[in-house]
């Protein structure tokens, strides 16, 4: 793939992330919070967390979505930090955990996740449309 393929890749990824997560922010059927990381005014990481309730564990579950960090600014820290802050956030309002999705292919994701002390014995399952 040419580099200008790539870029174009990229920017049309980012305008439908950006369109993505204006619809659930101004979406009035689900809940969420939309939390990031600014320097000087800029937002270099953001993600999103959705509530699920648990019947199996009679309580809430955060679901982090959406994760972006900029180029620039990965393996600094700045997913990191949010995690750090969405934890706590999450054992204040005493959720029952913390769940997130990755691609299979993301292996540098799925380090990081797994450095942060998250596992799985999950495997989602999607019939999209």
């Amino acid at each position: 793939m040419s580099c200008a393929a790539m870029v174009t890749d990229l920017i049309m990824l980012l305008r439908y992330w950006t369109r993505s997560v204006e619809v659930a922010a101004c979406s009035k059927h689900t809940s969420k919070r939309i939390v990031s990381w600014q320097l000087q005014g800029e937002v270099v990481a953001a993600l999103m967390i959705t509530y699920e309730w648990s019947d199996w564990r009679n309580c809430q579950l955060w679901w982090i979505q959406s994760v972006y960090v900029h180029p620039d600014h990965r393996r600094k820290g700045f997913f990191r930090q949010l995690y750090k802050y969405v934890r706590q956030a999450a054992e204040q309002a005493q959720a029952g955990g913390l769940r997130l999705y990755a691609d299979t292919t993301n292996e540098k994701a799925h380090a990081t996740y797994e450095a942060l002390g998250m596992t799985s014995h999950y495997k989602v399952f999607e019939d999209m449309f």
